[in-house]
């Protein structure tokens, strides 16, 4: 699967930041073709993010926001069921310069009316010429309808028994102090 992500946002030192972003998904394989001809997502996203300084090494950061998904090349009978996705979020993390430890709280209130939890723990590694590495590890579930929405099974059927677990390996760039 490959996924890309972009945000605009406008910072104040003492308000926060608010902004929109952008998360896009393409399947490159063919695991989800019971569901879709082919996986493209599309999430907008309009967010609140602010951090408060907790001791010179570790911050709390939180954001909270809301998220519309829109799946391309989905298979006609399942169309109606997945393109009006909308949730409300919440997301918090305790930064810090060893590990940080985030959980992070969704609630599905147009298609689903379910909610969806996860909780894992990350590493930035700041790497040289201003690259950036993140390994990532989270566990979630949620209420049974999110996650039907979320897990459909292969076979074209839904079951919602599935438990969320993800292991990531991030990579960011930063062209200046800015971008």
């Amino acid at each position: 699967c490959y996924w890309s992500y972009v945000e605009l946002a406008v910072q104040h030192d003492d308000f926060g930041s608010l902004g929109a972003a952008l998360w896009q998904s393409t399947d490159m394989t063919t695991c989800r073709k019971a569901v879709m001809r082919r996986m493209n997502e599309w999430d907008y996203y309009l967010f609140y993010r602010n951090s408060f300084a907790l001791s010179k090494a570790a911050q709390l950061n939180f954001e909270t926001g809301i998220i519309w998904y829109k799946f391309h090349g989905l298979k006609p009978e399942y169309a109606s069921f997945y393109h009006t996705c909308e949730e409300v979020y919440v997301g918090m993390a305790l930064e810090n310069d060893f590990l940080t430890p985030h959980i992070h709280g969704f609630y599905d209130f147009k298609v689903a009316n379910d909610a969806f939890f996860y909780g894992g723990v990350r590493r930035k590694v700041e790497l040289p010429l201003g690259i950036e590495l993140m390994p990532d590890i989270v566990i979630g579930s949620g209420g049974k309808r999110h996650m039907e929405l979320l897990f459909p099974s292969f076979d074209g059927s839904i079951d919602g028994s599935f438990a969320y677990f993800e292991a990531s390996l991030k990579l960011g760039y930063w062209f200046n102090d800015y971008f």
